[in-house]
């Protein structure tokens, strides 16, 4: 468990020293809200993209990485797993701003964190540490958060129709 978060926090000081928040941005600071999920509440700026975008987003970045880890060039998987650490970050505000249920709210909530657990094991790769590992060991895990994803664009994108005229 220690080592977890050790990788979570490893994973978004990278994305703090890349220069990856929108923090300071004006443009996205005018987008502020507020939500309350599972008992607490969270005040930030809203995600540069739509949910269903960043899931597609966080799709392509993962066949990036995984293409360059199945090439053994593992090199040209460094940019697109921190970028991917991005978008991830992005999807709890992203959900919150859909008609998604807190029950799957929720469900985003956890695969996100697997999400960032699982690239923070591989970036750490990148970063001299002993306890990085190579993709393949965090695939499954990885496909089995996308797919809940997945699932959630598709809860998403049924209730939008039904509200649409």
């Amino acid at each position: 468990m220690k080592r977890s978060l050790f990788y979570i926090c490893m994973f978004s000081l990278c994305l703090f020293i890349m220069g990856c928040s929108n923090a300071g941005d004006p443009e996205h600071a005018e987008h502020g809200h507020s939500h309350d999920h599972n008992g607490h509440n969270h005040d930030h700026s809203g995600p540069s993209a739509s949910y269903d975008v960043l899931v597609t987003q966080i799709c392509e970045h993962r066949d990036a990485i995984k293409s360059a880890f199945d090439a053994d060039n593992k090199d040209e998987a460094h940019d697109p797993l921190h970028e991917i650490g991005h978008l991830v970050g992005q999807l709890p505000d992203a959900a919150a701003q859909t008609d998604m249920s807190e029950a799957d709210w929720n469900q985003v909530k956890e695969a996100s964190d697997n999400l960032m657990d699982s690239f923070g094991k591989v970036d750490a790769l990148f970063h001299g540490d002993d306890e990085g590992v190579e993709f393949s060991e965090v695939e499954q895990n990885v496909q089995d958060a996308i797919t809940v994803l997945q699932g959630k664009v598709e809860v998403v994108s049924s209730a939008n129709q039904e509200t649409q005229p």
